[in-house]
């Protein structure tokens, strides 16, 4: 197999990755924006190339030869490398590196990356009043997506000065922008805020929830179902946008999915699941197990998969195993193209 079949996927997220971070180029006059866009390609057109067919050793060194000319997009890139494992193992320490690099050279998606990096303390202690410094810079250039970073240590007054309003603004500002991780950020805040705003936070996860955001189909599902005045309807809507976010392939939602339907279709009197919900729940839990998680996940992960084989019926399995082996063959398969 060639590297270039075996890495289609990621070279596919290295291209998107790349794009992001020209579209968030200074919103200046065009031709200056070309000129810009012209200077930090310059060079680059090799190792583009190379990395966009999967040969990840190729393009590091050629990306590598360019970060010693003082290429910033160079530097950026080399960043997305170590984070993304792209050929490598991840290392989030040395893509903080990169991208601090990259910043410095004014480029807005690295200023970004790199105020995650001093917030969450990569490689050393926390600096969020620094991470505040980048944000901000990444926003003054019209980088939308540093705006909720920003307006979360806002709202906390993590290294800046404390402000729910401004907080909770700005993330407004990223979310009605189209950023859709500051959708799930700006239900994060919502619910913390006093007194929490339940139906604002469900009315922005489900705007993200709608447009395929598995995670935030995720934290949708949950915020439904840990309601508890719930209904059986709400926790019915809670269950279908979760399995829709399983059935993307998206390996966290499995195990709440699997505790939901175990737990949600037991009868009022403590009694069984309903048949159907029963084999859904396991279902999720093997099909966790099959696609690599390292078994048990969690001690309730376990405890559930013996509660659950206590009551299935062992006729179940060969039938309820081969749809589980179809479900990962198939998100096997979507990987690989």
């Amino acid at each position: 197999m060639s590297v270039s079949a075996a890495c289609g996927p990621l070279a596919r997220r290295a291209v998107f990755l790349l794009a992001m971070a020209f579209a968030a180029l200074p919103a200046m006059a065009q031709g200056t924006t070309t000129e810009r866009v012209r200077d930090l390609t310059r060079g680059l057109e090799d190792a583009q190339t190379a990395l966009a067919a999967g040969d990840y050793t190729l393009a590091y060194a050629r990306y590598l030869a360019a970060s010693r000319d003082g290429n910033g997009l160079a530097d950026f890139t080399l960043g997305l490398f170590h984070r993304m494992g792209w050929g490598r193992a991840r290392d989030e320490v040395g893509a903080c590196k990169w991208f601090g690099r990259a910043a410095a050279v004014n480029l807005p998606a690295a200023q970004h990356f790199y105020g995650d990096c001093l917030r969450d303390g990569t490689g050393g202690e926390a600096r969020p009043a620094e991470a505040a410094q980048w944000y901000q810079r990444a926003v003054d250039q019209g980088y939308a997506a540093a705006l909720c970073p920003l307006g979360a240590l806002v709202f906390d007054g993590h290294g800046v000065p404390e402000s729910q309003a401004r907080g909770l603004a700005l993330c407004t500002q990223a979310a009605e922008s189209g950023d859709l991780s500051a959708h799930s950020t700006l239900a994060g805040l919502l619910m913390r805020r006093s007194p929490p705003d339940r139906a604002g936070a469900i009315a922005w996860l489900t705007r993200a929830a709608q447009r395929d955001d598995p995670a935030a189909q995720l934290e949708l599902g949950t915020l439904l179902a840990t309601d508890k005045d719930a209904s059986a309807e709400t926790l019915d809507t809670a269950a279908w946008w979760i399995e829709h976010a399983a059935s993307s392939g998206y390996l966290p939602a499995y195990l709440p999915l699997a505790k939901l339907y175990f737990g949600a279709g037991r009868t009022a009197d403590g009694g069984r699941p309903s048949a159907e919900r029963l084999a859904k729940s396991y279902m999720w839990l093997a099909a966790l197990k099959q696609r690599g998680a390292e078994w048990p996940v969690s001690d309730d992960a376990g405890k559930l998969m013996d509660e659950i084989l206590a009551i299935m019926p062992a006729s179940w399995r060969p039938e309820l195993d081969r749809k589980v082996s179809e479900h990962v063959a198939q998100r096997t398969e979507n990987r690989a193209h």
